[in-house]
């Protein structure tokens, strides 16, 4: 996840939670990152233009995958 992204759900409201992976240092670089944007109403409304609220959509998982889940 890069800056724009966290920021933005950060900015969402207090009910949203971005849950970025920092397995490694750039990534936490990233991720910290994020606190310091600061997104203006018309950043997230042209982000909102670009990026439509679907909701999650397909599987979480492929075949492979669910196959290794609790073994």
């Amino acid at each position: 996840m890069t800056e724009e992204p966290a920021s933005c759900c950060s900015r969402r409201g207090s009910d949203v939670v971005p849950i970025p992976g920092s397995s490694r240092r750039p990534h936490l670089r990233d991720n910290l990152a994020a606190l310091d944007l600061h997104l203006t109403a018309t950043d997230l409304g042209d982000i909102d233009a670009t990026v439509p609220d679907t909701g999650a959509q397909g599987a979480r998982y492929g075949d492979h995958g669910i196959a290794l889940i609790d073994q």
